[in-house]
């Protein structure tokens, strides 16, 4: 992980340099003297060169966990992100909670029904699904469920009543991957020796695609799933701004506009260190979907303190 964010730390650091325009500029105003516009610039750090900028930011970030100071509001960007952190969390969780649910349930229906109709309305839909953009489709709902139908609000994220659309506008996009993998991993497994013999013991037909079909087809559902995440949080900046949603994803789209730089560091960097930590407990997930692979770690692991490898 920690190579992961480093490089993310430096990408983000070289785009925000080689954006147009200046954030003292952007500060001050057009009309600005030049004493007033090289102070601001001054105050800003921004008169150092590049690699000074960047070891000084590399320096806070370890040493203090500073991600710097808003051009703006002259606040610590890391409170600034905190106070905004749950309401993203929230919409991604809960896209996140509708893609698998659905998804899976989707993805195992249209296996176990292969060719009829309801495998081809499942792929029909993940189709649409994955072709739809987010801020499209987000504006379609608002067109359609709050203005013309009138059942959820436009925008805002105070209750239970503003999530569906947010969420199903940021969900749809996975909701259509997973049920695509579940489908293909299912089909993949329902042909195997094992499920024909579990049949052939007189096992109800639920208990043969839950317990033994769904079981060892999960580690792929389970990787797409975890890759999901990130794009739930990418998707969270677009669908936030079209519902205008206080969450980081509009924090960040501001702040791009405002040439902001340390907001926009800060949230790349705290979405890219949650999206590393959702992968690395995808990892740990792994054992214990497949119990096979918790044994291969377990001998090799005896292996090395045997001396043998």
């Amino acid at each position: 992980m920690i190579p992961v964010l480093i490089g993310v730390v430096t990408v983000a650091f070289l785009l925000n340099q080689m954006m147009p325009g200046d954030p003292a500029r952007q500060l001050v105003g057009d009309n600005a003297t030049d004493e007033v516009y090289q102070a601001k610039r001054e105050e800003l750090g921004l008169n150092k060169p590049l690699i000074v900028q960047y070891g000084d930011y590399l320096i806070g970030l370890v040493t203090k966990g500073d991600l710097g100071t808003s051009y703006v509001t002259k606040q610590p960007v890391l409170k600034e992100i905190l106070v905004r952190m749950p309401t993203t969390m929230i919409l991604a969780g809960l896209s996140m909670c509708l893609s698998v649910v659905l998804g899976v349930t989707l993805g195992v229906l249209a296996a176990t029904w292969q060719n009829s109709i309801v495998d081809y309305s499942s792929t029909l839909l993940s189709l649409l699904g994955v072709s739809m953009p987010n801020f499209w489709q987000g504006l379609l709902n608002i067109i359609i469920f709050a203005i013309y139908l009138g059942w959820f609000p436009v925008s805002g994220f105070y209750g239970p009543q503003y999530w569906v659309l947010p969420v199903l506008t940021i969900g749809t996009s996975s909701l259509a991957t997973i049920t695509r993998t579940t489908r293909s991993s299912m089909l993949e497994v329902i042909r195997k020796d094992y499920i024909r013999t579990a049949r052939a013991k007189g096992q109800t037909e639920m208990n043969v695609i839950i317990r033994h079909a769904l079981k060892n087809a999960l580690i792929p559902i389970i990787t797409v799933a975890g890759l999901q995440f990130g794009g739930l949080l990418g998707g969270a900046v677009l669908t936030e701004s079209v519902f205008a949603i206080p969450g980081v994803g509009k924090f960040m789209l501001d702040a791009i506009s405002q040439r902001n730089y340390p907001v926009i560091m800060g949230g790349v960097l705290l979405l890219a260190a949650i999206y590393s930590v959702v992968n690395l407990i995808v990892d740990v997930i792994y054992s214990f979907a497949d119990p096979r692979i918790k044994s291969q770690y377990q001998t090799r692991r005896s292996a090395i303190k045997g001396g043998t490898v």
